[in-house]
């Protein structure tokens, strides 16, 4: 018996101009595009490519190995690596202009002495308001400047980000809670971009939108 596998036919336009209406509707300065897992099986490379083309410069993946393969095809964007830096991957993170999103005192750790060798080895800072996934809890991040005021300059912090959990419901109560965590936070990151929107909350109001979307 002959077994026909499926077919996925991927309209690069449509995933651009899904991108430019998500843009326009943005009122920060950026909006990046989430390409891991193979940007969701669509292929990273292709979609990446086209979104470059029609002016994304911010893509983010989820492992080394996702960044490294992008930066090949890509040698002029913004690639940041949600998983962060783990350990032995420091000089790759270097080597491949690759920005680690930092989400653990010991990724922390891992990156200060890298930042302070390479001027060009930047980060961004994971802070968790509710997902419980990655990053540092608002108390621990408080404690970490308290402790260490020259942390986020030391580890060449260059973005401060979480995640919304429920920003398709827009009047979920845990948005408003999100929000007022992060603002907090980001009281301690003065003068730092940052970004809390996922492609949901970009039609939540203004004062979600931050700098970057993604």
């Amino acid at each position: 018996t002959m077994f026909t596998s499926p077919t996925l036919t991927v309209s690069l336009s449509a995933i651009v101009a899904n991108w430019q209406t998500l843009r326009a509707q943005f009122t920060g300065d950026e909006c990046a595009a989430v390409v891991k897992a193979d940007a969701y099986g669509l292929g990273a490379v292709p979609v990446a490519q086209a979104l470059a083309d029609a002016g994304c410069h911010t893509f983010f993946v989820a492992t080394l190995e996702e960044g490294i393969e992008l930066r090949e095809a890509l040698p002029d964007v913004r690639i940041l690596v949600f998983h962060g830096v783990l350990s032995g991957e420091e000089f790759a993170f270097v080597a491949h202009r690759l920005i680690p999103v930092l989400n653990s005192t010991a990724q922390i750790d891992r990156w200060k002495p890298v930042a302070a060798e390479h001027v060009h080895a930047v980060s961004a800072l994971h802070i968790d308001t509710a997902m419980a996934r990655l990053g540092l809890q608002p108390r621990e991040f408080a404690s970490l400047i308290k402790h260490h005021p020259n942390l986020l300059a030391e580890c060449r912090v260059g973005l401060v980000m979480s995640h919304l959990a429920c920003a398709p419901e827009a009047q979920h109560p845990l948005n408003a809670e999100q929000l007022a965590l992060f603002t907090d936070a980001l009281k301690l990151a003065p003068g730092i971009p940052a970004s809390l929107c996922n492609s949901g909350g970009i039609y939540l109001p203004k004062e979600f939108h931050h700098h970057l979307a993604r």
